[in-house]
């Protein structure tokens, strides 16, 4: 900093090196958006993201889906009794460099309840210790399975092996895996002979995989010679079965029988039939994480929580909803229009919520994130054609449209709806005062959603 000439009097100051940019505003519409859709049909409705500032808006969006089949586990949120999908554990910042051979001494949170999450995608998991949970019933494979322990020895992998069906997982599809020697099973090959757990998510390699006992394990263990590695993928789902597999520098003995069961519905079942009294269970990672290590879902990292007998079920969230892009750069005045897709095969008629939460350089705290609420309705496949709240017929659900179609019919002798039941948005009486209270409530009282006859 210095001053103006050799003035000593002056007021006027003068500062180097400093830049200031324009902000950017991001706006995006509609700001709730509401579907109803008959089993198995689908539609698209449109995004809007405009940048009304004058710098140039960066943005990305992801979409949170409510869960599917998720009674048990809603209860359990509500009661407080779920671990978080990640965790942050104290940690040597050094562990990865650990030599072979010596425990790293990291000591991971411990796990208190039978169930975890959502991640950001929406998995969840559910122990079979729950009540209600999933079911203990292991799956012997040795006799129908292909054996792959030729091609596994210390800190490497094998693949890519078959599926013989497409598996989603992160919203990509897999027809082939890599399984590696350390107890996981991934979809890419990088970094798959790693030995060092990381906590899960972590963008350290490797990504994209599945946990099952991640630790330095070893099938050339002189001690422990009978390990082998079954794959059966009859039946369009994949049983990936470890036996008799032990740690490295394991006692004899000390070993572990465990699988990995992979539904083309994109459920993945963990089992540990067996776990010797000697085998390591603390130092290990399970869970599952996403192409780029940016979401996934801990189980356990580094704490006591597996033993015999134990399921541990990650249940997929139905991908109801998408979009065409999930980021983009808008210059000053431009807009981006984003495509949301809605699908409704395999969905239970019902009421169904997600948010698109958008995240930008605005530098406003009430816009940073944005988050647009989206309500989806099954009819059923037979249903009527109209969207219950959608008053003027326009095919877009309940929004500002729909209640000053309605107000202009009650009190200004305006036209009458199209679809009479669709007005009817309480359910009761017809159309009367109760519907408009009822419309205002639910659009600015975040009230139930319309239920008409």
């Amino acid at each position: 900093m210095h001053s103006a000439g050799d003035c000593s009097t002056c007021d006027d100051w003068y500062v180097d090196n400093i830049r200031l940019d324009f902000a950017a505003a991001i706006v995006a519409a509609p700001s709730q958006i509401t579907v109803s859709l008959a089993q198995g049909d689908s539609t698209t409705r449109d995004l809007v993201i405009d940048n009304s500032g004058q710098g140039s808006l960066d943005y990305s969006l992801v979409v949170q889906l409510a869960l599917k089949d998720a009674a048990l586990f809603t209860g359990l949120i509500e009661a407080g009794r779920v671990e978080p999908a990640q965790r942050v554990h104290q940690i040597d910042e050094n562990y990865l460099l650990q030599a072979k051979g010596v425990e790293d001494g990291n000591m991971g949170l411990p796990v208190l309840y039978d169930a975890g999450g959502p991640d950001l995608f929406g998995h969840y998991w559910i122990d079979s210790d729950e009540p209600g949970g999933p079911t203990f019933a292991w799956e012997d494979v040795s006799a129908t399975g292909t054996d792959v322990i030729g091609g596994l020895n210390d800190d490497n992998y094998v693949g890519p092996l078959d599926l013989g069906f497409d598996f989603p997982f992160y919203g990509n599809l897999y027809s082939y895996i890599y399984i590696g020697s350390n107890g996981v099973i991934g979809f890419s090959p990088t970094g798959m002979n790693a030995r060092i757990e990381t906590p899960i998510p972590d963008t350290a390699t490797p990504n994209n995989i599945v946990a099952l006992l991640w630790d330095d394990l070893n099938p050339d263990d002189g001690d422990n010679p009978g390990a082998h590695v079954y794959m059966d993928t009859t039946g369009g789902r994949c049983v990936i079965q470890f036996v008799d597999y032990p740690e490295y520098n394991a006692a004899t003995g000390d070993v572990v029988n465990a699988e990995v069961i992979l539904e083309a519905d994109g459920s993945i079942k963990l089992q540990y039939l067996t776990i010797a009294p000697g085998f390591d269970v603390l130092s290990c990672a399970v869970g599952i994480e996403n192409s780029d290590g940016t979401d996934g879902l801990e189980v356990v990292y580094q704490a006591g929580y597996l033993h015999d007998n134990l399921a541990v079920q990650i249940v997929n969230p139905y991908q109801w909803l998408t979009v065409d892009r999930t980021s983009g750069m808008l210059p000053p005045g431009d807009a981006d229009t984003i495509l949301c897709n809605f699908v409704t095969e395999g969905l239970d008629t019902g009421w169904y919520q997600a948010s698109i939460v958008i995240n930008s350089n605005d530098p406003d705290p009430l816009d940073n994130p944005l988050t647009i609420p989206v309500e989806l309705t099954v009819t059923g496949s037979g249903g009527p054609d109209w969207i219950c709240g959608d008053i003027d017929n326009d095919g877009e659900g309940p929004n500002i449209g729909d209640l000053i179609y309605l107000v202009d019919y009650m009190f200004n002798d305006g036209p009458a709806p199209t679809e009479m039941d669709a007005a009817n948005v309480d359910g009761v009486n017809g159309i009367d005062i109760g519907d408009l209270v009822y419309l205002v409530d639910y659009m600015f009282n975040q009230g139930p959603p319309p239920s008409c006859p």
